[in-house]
């Protein structure tokens, strides 16, 4: 934008367009734009044609000789003749301003901004990872846990596994973290989660949706992530924050018997 040539008002070094960019990234920025030099009446000179412009406050100096340093398009300089900005910015997205100043009448050419591409987040139906644990909604993150922990047992040893971790996000002394992705990610707190080249690390990052027995899982993963956080399925745990398989090897010296709540499948649940 704009396609054809755009002249801009007649004016003495005003502000001319401000553009704003509100919680996006700015990746680059290219313009042309053209200015004349002013011509001589008699023994007067008018003030040449200048395109100024303005990144975050940043103004961008003009290198050539003979131009005025804060003025990117110099009539002077230039001489009717176009001229070219293009840069990669690769600022995040936050708000970002571009202005362009002019003084008398530079035409121009074109304007294109390359932003940031918007974040994708994560939902039941389309699940694949981002990339970064933290784009997922806590209830897509738990159910990449529950599917990744229990995926081939019952609905209620998700459901399970969901309260195991609720109650790790509960606890009045904070030992795991306050919220579930602070719970969930830390580090060697739940298998699937630790080695990106396992299996298990590739299922909970892009479950296989299409798969007719994998797909149901998830499903049940997801809807028992939401019973969990929304409270409409109840603890089966008795207040249990750990748990493990029964042939767990080795046995880690926290799985004593007079902590273990209760057994649900194939796993023991422990209040510690």
């Amino acid at each position: 934008m704009p396609k054809d040539n755009c002249s801009t008002q007649e004016g003495n070094q005003r502000q001319w367009l401000t553009i704003v960019l509100c919680n996006f990234g700015l990746n680059s920025l290219r313009v042309k734009a053209s200015a004349k030099q002013g011509k001589t009446f008699l023994f007067f000179k008018k003030d040449d044609s200048d395109l100024k412009l303005i990144i975050n406050d940043l103004i961008q100096k003009n290198q050539e000789p003979k131009s005025h340093k804060n003025w990117f398009w110099c009539g002077n300089a230039l001489k009717g003749k176009s001229k070219l900005f293009e840069k990669e910015l690769n600022l995040g997205s936050d708000i970002h301003y571009l202005e362009f100043w002019t003084d008398r009448n530079p035409e121009v050419e074109e304007i294109t901004i390359k932003i940031e591409d918007l974040k994708r987040i994560p939902t039941v139906d389309n699940p694949k990872w981002t990339g970064n644990f933290k784009d997922d909604p806590e209830e897509i993150l738990l159910a990449r846990a529950i599917y990744g922990e229990m995926g081939g047992e019952s609905y209620e040893a998700k459901v399970a596994v969901g309260w195991a971790i609720r109650n790790r996000v509960e606890d009045p002394k904070q030992r795991w973290g306050k919220t579930y992705h602070d719970v969930i990610l830390q580090p060697f707190q739940f298998e699937p989660f630790n080695d990106p080249k396992k299996t298990v690390f590739k299922k909970i990052t892009n479950p296989p949706t299409d798969d007719s027995i994998e797909g149901k899982a998830w499903q049940e993963s997801f809807q028992a992530a939401m019973g969990v956080i929304l409270g409409k399925a109840t603890d089966p745990t008795k207040g249990a924050n750990h748990f493990l398989v029964k042939n767990a090897h080795p046995w880690p010296s926290w799985a004593k018997e007079d902590k273990c709540t209760v057994e649900i499948g194939n796993s023991k649940f422990y209040k510690l």
